[in-house]
């Protein structure tokens, strides 16, 4: 990937339960760099806020976390999360694919 670090250390999947619960079992086994994309295309489990599932369809969906490890203390890091989602949202929509946020980070 043409990025400064995400997506160098890039983890695929046919199929995972949960991309973030899988990153985080990964987390508690090893360290993994700074930027690590764990990507799927089928998601079966997947999270949403307050306990909620999370449904994909399959093709459709953006159905990927990656791991940061900001050094930014944790009001700095809500800053960061709105940054991203901005961000991702801008990319998406330079691509002619209308894209919004649903606030606190879903696309």
């Amino acid at each position: 990937m043409n990025t400064l670090f995400v997506g160098h250390n890039l983890l695929k999947f046919s199929s995972l339960s949960s991309t973030n619960d899988f990153c985080w079992q990964l987390l508690l086994e090893k360290s993994l760099p700074d930027g690590t994309l764990v990507w799927t295309p089928l998601q079966t489990q997947g999270k949403g806020q307050r306990g909620k599932l999370w449904l994909s369809e399959e093709g459709n969906s953006l159905t990927f976390s990656i791991v940061f490890k900001p050094k930014a203390n944790v009001l700095e890091q809500f800053f960061l999360n709105k940054a991203i989602a901005l961000g991702v949202c801008e990319g998406i929509n330079s691509l002619a694919v209308k894209a919004k946020i649903k606030w606190p980070n879903d696309i």
